[in-house]
């Protein structure tokens, strides 16, 4: 019963959200059920299953997956723990902070265990009375679970000592040493989302583009759109919409609309949906949002930028690829697709990459406009656009243009610098081409956010990694080797704590 776990979270109809139903239930003298109603139900539930057991043991994990902070337990559980006796004023923080002053309460981990339930659980408690032996003097290796190589147990275990000796090695992602020299970039032209994998995290880098493991498939069907697919749409909406505005003179409200709808029925035609009444739900929220999105775009027309190009593409079919010359001497090519192009006065071009996430993550941008290897788009795109248009009269400007959030710019398309952009780009690739080259892909979780890591959250191998807060430990106790420098000084954190 962790909080936050159980009970899960209630989810809101999308269809039918609790303000229309108590508009409904006071007018119509309905009995739709609210969100609150659904919970006290829930409630009674658990009241009732817990009232019916001879006897009843309720638990909370402190931790789990990619959490980054123990976590205490759910509200029920507390509840339950203060109808005890002597537990009458507790609170919840003291579950974590002073368990031994609440009666009944117990701490139980895999040294507590008492009796096995099946064979494997046998075999891991098992080892693990082995390995407490052998802190005193008995080895591990004489353990007969260790030396059946079928099993692979020893190889497990050796795996958790490797990943938290002070040493760093190849369980941490030290490949320098096992013949890795020979990892390569590849001869195909390279995207900024590569480039971007290993500068947020080289170890998933290593999972997605070097072992070539697929994620793993879930197998729950939702009706909503995910949010990749929803963002598919959304582009292409916004390049109908730009298409049409340049082959006629219809408004731009109405040629909004006319997009949506090419968009809506090519989508159908490839794509299916689980829910056909949610998909228009989804899709009209999607098209009143853009309305503020309009407004904006509106209003760089005025300012005399035209739209050029959409989804413009280099480095694929028999379109060139960008051609970048690293700090080595060597030369590194580029393939991307371009989601906008805007001709202003006097030649100067405007380059947009298109977000229908929040702008939270990109603020650094500002500062730094490649965010250590992370958003690479903007630096790649203008010098492509560089290339591209003879007829420029200064270096394009670029500007990530968050379509569905404000909407706003990130950063604003005037303050960009192109040439610092470039330099910074050219930097970090070099950096990333040595560190795959070299075979240095350690995991970095990246800062604490929701209960889990910047770069683990939505990771596709999350659940290979460490759990909890042993992600970030594990990092720092390898930071200061030499060879992980230059990666950490991608972001200006090599002596970071």
């Amino acid at each position: 019963m962790t909080d936050g776990a159980f009970p899960s979270p209630d989810t809101p109809d999308p269809l039918l959200p609790d303000e229309s139903r108590h508009r409904l239930n006071t007018a119509k003298g309905s009995e739709l059920p609210l969100a609150a109603d659904r919970a006290a139900v829930r409630r009674r539930e658990f009241h009732a299953a817990l009232r019916s057991a001879p006897k009843a043991v309720l638990y909370w994990a402190k931790s789990s997956g990619a959490s980054s902070r123990e976590a205490g337990p759910a509200q029920w559980l507390v509840d339950e723990v203060r109808r005890r006796p002597g537990n009458e004023r507790i609170q919840a923080g003291m579950f974590l902070s002073e368990p031994d002053k609440i009666a009944g309460l117990t701490s139980a981990s895999l040294s507590a265990i008492t009796a096995a339930g099946d064979s494997d659980e046998y075999d891991l408690e098992s080892v693990s009375a082995y390995e407490r032996r052998s802190r005193v003097g008995q080895p591990m290796a004489q353990h007969f679970l260790l030396s059946d190589q079928k099993l692979g147990i020893s190889e497990a275990l050796e795996l958790e000592i490797g990943r938290y000796n002070e040493k760093w090695s190849h369980w941490a992602g030290d490949l320098s040493g096992i013949g890795a020299h020979g990892l390569t970039m590849g001869t195909e032209a390279a995207s900024a989302s590569r480039i971007q994998t290993y500068a947020s995290c080289p170890l998933q880098y290593f999972f997605s583009y070097v072992l070539a493991v697929e994620p793993t498939e879930i197998p729950e069907e939702s009706v909503y759109m995910p949010p990749d697919r929803r963002g598919s749409f959304v582009h292409m909406a916004l390049e109908n919409y730009l298409n049409l505005r340049k082959a006629g003179s219809e408004a731009a409200e109405a040629t909004l609309d006319r997009a949506f709808e090419e968009a809506k029925r090519d989508w159908l035609r490839n794509e299916p949906v689980a829910s056909p009444t949610v998909w228009e739900v989804e899709t009209d929220e999607l098209r009143r949002k853009l309305t503020r999105w309009l407004l904006a775009e509106q209003e760089l027309r005025v300012s005399g930028f035209e739209p050029e190009a959409a989804e413009w593409k280099f480095g694929m079919g028999d379109q060139s690829p960008l051609e970048m010359t690293l700090t080595d001497g060597s030369t590194l090519r580029f393939s991307g697709v371009i989601d906008r192009i805007d001709k202003g006065p006097g030649g100067l071009y405007y380059v947009f990459d298109y977000k229908t996430g929040k702008a939270d993550s990109y603020k650094r941008v500002a500062i730094d406009p490649v965010d250590g290897g992370k958003h690479l788009q903007l630096a790649l795109y203008s010098m492509a656009v560089s290339n591209m248009y003879d007829d420029a009269s200064q270096p394009p400007r670029a500007a990530y243009w968050f379509v569905l959030d404000g909407p706003r710019m990130t950063p604003d398309p005037v303050e960009f610098d192109t040439a610092f952009a470039s330099a910074r780009l050219r930097e970090v690739v070099s950096t990333v081409k040595e560190g795959i080259e070299s075979g240095v892909f350690p995991p970095n979780p990246g800062k604490a956010s929701n209960r889990s890591f910047e770069a683990c959250r939505f990771c596709d191998f999350d659940r290979v990694c460490p759990s909890g807060i042993r992600r970030r430990q594990m990092l720092n106790m390898h930071r200061s080797d030499p060879r992980l420098r230059s990666y950490f000084g991608l972001s200006g954190e090599a002596d970071a704590e």
